[in-house]
């Protein structure tokens, strides 16, 4: 199955053609735990379980969005962690994205987003995972579900257009 398109001038489209063609939601989280999902995530990477993604099927020539946010704390306002998307395996699998959270320079609860562009080279159902580590300093990082009543974290993937849309500038 590939996605329909890129279409052409004056093309009549179908509603099934439209409707695959256009932004999907494909699966979201919204932990709702209250307090922290994960703490003293030190200079170990750590796989934070309630942000697990999939399986996420997925479609060759796809474009794949992935949004997350995160409600952090760290131990040392010097310090720096890295969140990481991965595929297939917790901790082992192929790294997709990564992304620093530079030190804040206080220790007080942040809210973190972030987003990637992932293009599909193949059909295939994945299953994506995020894992969090220290890169820099001698503190410890917490990951909270729900902070005080409306703050949460979560990710989430939608199919928002055509690889052949995707460029990588070097």
């Amino acid at each position: 199955m590939s996605l329909p398109g890129p279409f052409l001038a004056g093309q009549r489209l179908t509603a099934g053609q439209l409707n695959d063609a256009t932004q999907k939601m494909m699966k979201s989280i919204e932990v709702s735990t209250a307090g922290t999902i994960n703490t003293g995530i030190g200079a170990t990477e750590v796989n934070i379980t309630k942000l697990a993604l999939g399986p996420i099927p997925q479609v060759n020539g796809g474009l794949y969005r992935f949004d997350m946010r995160l409600v952090v704390q760290n131990t040392v306002g010097t310090d720096d962690f890295v969140i990481s998307l991965r595929r297939d395996t917790a901790l082992t699998g192929t790294l997709i994205r990564a992304w620093t959270i530079f030190a804040p320079q206080n220790v007080a609860v942040h809210l973190w987003e972030v987003w990637a562009d992932v293009p599909a080279t193949v059909t295939e159902s994945v299953n994506y995972f995020v894992s969090a580590k220290r890169t820099l300093g001698t503190g410890t990082l917490s990951v909270y579900g729900q902070f005080a009543t409306s703050t949460q974290s979560g990710v989430s993937c939608s199919r928002n257009g055509y690889a052949s849309e995707y460029a990588v500038i070097a």
